[in-house]
């Protein structure tokens, strides 16, 4: 009997910081042969690729891929199987490009007219990452990769390497935390998954961090106990090979996004000033967590890698309600639509060099290669950004009016950032004019398939035959 989660590839389940990545967007052209490409790929040292989620030690090098739906129609996947994305999953189905404008608020110079590399992009057919800690190590596999694509005929484009940043002067030492060029540190969130993670991780967690594995990984049951990824809309459960299919799969949202680290420094500066806040404080105020990862709403003291809740904070004076963490994790606020929570697992790694807090030059490029992972990308990505992040939360005591003060698309006459005061103060702080401090220069929706469904993908296995009652 298979176990709960043979398979998954390891970056959906694990979130160890690495200090290269590389990620590299691959077309199955006309005249590609995707499946002995495949093939050639899952032999390659050290196996298995991609790398499987499990409990033993950090493998050297971490593989995962995944497939756009395109690329999955270029590989052979049966119509009857592409249909069910379809029905179930129709941003996965439809993907970023065409979503970004209704779905995530993604217009004028986000839109993907307007992508640099908008071309890779919208003929991407599947993107295999490459994660280690010694450069060599995923250059060699790199390497690896371009030889059998070329064998193949599938082009390869790889987009900006990914580099850990050194952590600032006033850092903890020894510190393993990746950071980010705003100067925050990044990771700390805490997600339990309960039929995955030790009890001894999830004992100290709050219940709104612990999730079920459904909220992941396709085929098991969700935070309210429905699995849709076992039948419908018909009254009869899909063939064991069709369920197969899609068990421990996931989809992956990757993003890459242009920082402006100057125009940051320069607002909170300049407004730091204008309202005499500390700078780090204003920041935090920002952000929902001071620049070495603390939330304005833990306790005193407590580790930044604590889990913790707005409880104590229900009128926002520690940590303000349109702040970027608790708009992306309420941790338990009472807004209207909470009943549905809305996990992501982040994975991601800054490129480009680190700001040298200096004089900047327009030509330098740096950011952020997000690397977002859940079941549903409607419910929970596509909600976080264009509900959470692009507009005031339904039910949100924030009175401001602004977007999200670091990743929001911020225009001309937006409303000011709320920053509420305790007594005797009789009014918020507000802070007006946020300008944009992020640029969103690609996007991607991917399918994650189990190794298991990748080799059948490899083999053209049928996975069942259609169910006349669904069509």
């Amino acid at each position: 009997m298979s176990q709960p989660f043979e398979g998954v590839q390891r970056i959906v389940l694990h979130g160890t910081p690495w200090k290269e990545a590389r990620h590299l967007v691959l077309d199955f052209a006309a005249s590609s042969t995707p499946l002995n490409f495949l093939h050639q790929l899952m032999r390659q040292e050290p196996k298995p690729w991609p790398s499987v989620a499990g409990k033993g030690q950090r493998p050297k090098l971490q593989v995962s891929l995944g497939f756009s739906r395109r690329g999955l129609e270029r590989a052979s996947v049966p119509p009857h199987v592409l249909a069910s994305f379809a029905l179930k999953a129709p941003a996965f189905w439809q993907g970023a490009v065409l979503r970004a404008g209704r779905h995530l608020g993604l217009s004028g110079r986000n839109a993907p007219s307007e992508w640099p590399d908008a071309p890779v992009w919208i003929k991407l057919d599947a993107v295999l990452s490459l994660h280690a800690m010694e450069q060599e190590t995923v250059d060699d596999a790199v390497q690896a990769v371009v030889r059998l694509a070329k064998e193949a005929d599938v082009s390869v484009c790889e987009l900006h390497p990914a580099r850990s940043l050194k952590p600032p002067a006033d850092a903890p030492e020894n510190t393993k935390a990746q950071w980010v060029h705003f100067g925050f540190r990044d990771g700390v969130a805490r997600i339990g998954i309960e039929e995955w993670d030790e009890e001894k991780k999830l004992k100290p967690l709050k219940a709104t961090s612990r999730h079920r594995a459904g909220e992941f990984l396709l085929g098991h049951p969700q935070n309210s106990g429905a699995n849709p990824w076992i039948a419908g809309p018909g009254p009869r459960v899909w063939p064991l090979e069709l369920r197969e299919f899609f068990r421990n799969g996931s989809f992956g949202v990757l993003q890459q996004v242009h920082q402006e680290v100057k125009a940051f420094e320069d607002f909170v500066r300049q407004r730091a000033e204008d309202t005499h806040l500390d700078a780090n404080l204003l920041k935090a105020k920002l952000c929902g967590r001071f620049p070495d990862g603390r939330s304005p709403a833990a306790p005193e003291g407590a580790d930044p890698e604590a889990d913790f809740d707005y409880s104590a904070d229900a009128e926002g004076h520690a940590c303000p309600f349109g702040s970027h963490a608790r708009r992306m994790n309420p941790r338990g606020d009472a807004l209207a639509h909470t009943g549905r929570r809305r996990p992501l697992l982040r994975r991601g790694m800054p490129y480009g060099p680190a700001w040298p807090q200096g004089v900047e030059t327009p030509e330098i490029q740096r950011g952020l290669i997000g690397h977002f992972f859940c079941a549903s990308i409607e419910d929970q990505f596509e909600h976080l950004l264009s509900q959470w992040g692009d507009r005031v939360p339904m039910g949100s005591k924030d009175g401001g009016g602004a977007r999200d003060p670091l990743i929001g698309a911020h225009e001309f006459g937006d409303g000011p950032f709320e920053i509420p005061q305790p007594p005797p103060a009789e009014r918020p702080l507000r802070l007006y004019g946020l300008p944009p401090f992020t640029r969103t220069v690609g996007s991607a929706y991917l399918f994650y398939p189990s190794v298991q469904t990748l080799q059948g993908i490899a083999h053209s296995s049928v996975w069942g035959a259609a169910d006349q009652e669904d069509q």
